[in-house]
């Protein structure tokens, strides 16, 4: 089964915490016996990306319930194609019948708008390693002479990456591999839903924290000047460039027609958790109480859920695959907290 636990957003907010940038912002159709409001009209740049075709059941939802008041949640998967094609009419439906969409978890950091500005001169270099290293002194020999050869293909004129963290330096080594393979990370899902609620004035909330971080300024001095133990990162990258591209397209076909046992089937490992547990462990986050994000971002969605599952009698949820399914995953703890799951047929 998919498994990926800490989703690209929660690198990026990682990254920020540890870096201290400018805050980041961080089942078919549901019977009811009301009738369905008219679909609003998504612009063509959307529909290019999930335009209905073919007579597929389209990605599959999950169905969370307690009485009359229900969930439905769509599992997403990272990458998926530039040009996505899929089936939409069943989300479509159930985003329209819902009194609410329950977006993904956003985190941002209390420092103040003028004072991250006052922060920026003193962002530069921040991906650099520490003094004049670069990835040859710092790598094991035989994962160095991985990263070279995949960055002759993907990042050929790009001599600065030499010189960045490994972290930093697998992401961009990632995202020029998926785009060659014809994939990328932008939201595309997350745009149509929200297109779609936007259209009908469908309420959209999720849950956004807001965590203090106390010395902004000598966070980034230490950040620079410190270690991170993130060459696994850059191996469990090159790990998946190397195994899991050709798999990429069969994965999102799987998806896009809710095959979920097609998806279970599939090989499949994320270097996204590595990569967390390297920023996880760093001195800075260490320092400032933020090692527990994960944990944190996870209950608030879990209670915002909650909350959502209370007042509305119908919610629309989007989360990553990985996050959702699985032991341990949301759909385990909605269980635990007292309420029915119901797998896709």
């Amino acid at each position: 089964m998919i498994s990926n636990r800490l989703p690209r957003w929660m690198l990026a907010a990682l990254i920020a915490a540890a870096a201290m940038s400018l805050p980041l912002p961080a089942a078919d159709e549901l019977a009811t016996p009301t009738p369905t409001p008219m679909p609003t009209q998504v612009p063509d740049q959307v529909l290019e990306q999930v335009l209905v075709t073919g007579r597929r059941p389209g990605p599959a939802l999950w169905k969370v319930w307690k009485g009359d008041h229900a969930l439905l949640i769509l599992g997403t998967i990272e990458p998926l194609p530039k040009k996505l094609i899929r089936r939409t009419d069943g989300i479509q439906a159930a985003i329209l019948q819902s009194q609410e969409v329950l977006a993904e978890p956003s985190v941002s950091f209390d420092i103040g708008r003028f004072r991250a500005l006052t922060l920026l001169p003193s962002l530069i270099g921040l991906r650099d390693l520490p003094g004049k290293a670069t990835l040859h002194d710092v790598l094991p020999e035989d994962v160095y002479r991985r990263w070279s050869a995949l960055k002759v293909q993907y990042l050929p004129e790009d001599r600065d990456v030499e010189r960045w963290r490994p972290i930093f330096a697998a992401d961009a080594l990632y995202a020029k591999a998926i785009g060659a393979a014809g994939f990328d990370d932008t939201p595309k899902v997350w745009n149509f839903v929200k297109q779609t609620a936007n259209g009908q004035d469908i309420k959209i909330d999720g849950p956004r924290l807001l965590l203090p971080f106390d010395r902004p300024h000598k966070g980034i001095t230490e950040f620079k000047r410190g270690t991170l133990d993130d060459t696994r990162c850059l191996s469990a990258t090159l790990d998946r460039i190397e195994t899991d591209l050709g798999t990429m397209q069969a994965r999102a076909d799987a998806w896009a027609a809710g095959d979920v046992a097609g998806l279970s089937a599939l090989p499949y490992t994320s270097h996204r958790p590595i990569c967390g547990e390297a920023l996880l462990g760093s001195q800075v986050i260490q320092e400032r109480g933020l090692s527990d994000l994960a944990t944190r971002v996870e209950n608030a969605w879990l209670d915002a859920a909650e909350a959502s599952l209370a007042d509305n009698r119908r919610t629309f949820a989007v989360l990553p695959l990985g996050e959702l399914a699985g032991k341990g995953g949301m759909l385990d703890a909605l269980r635990s907290r007292g309420y029915t799951v119901e797998a896709p047929h």
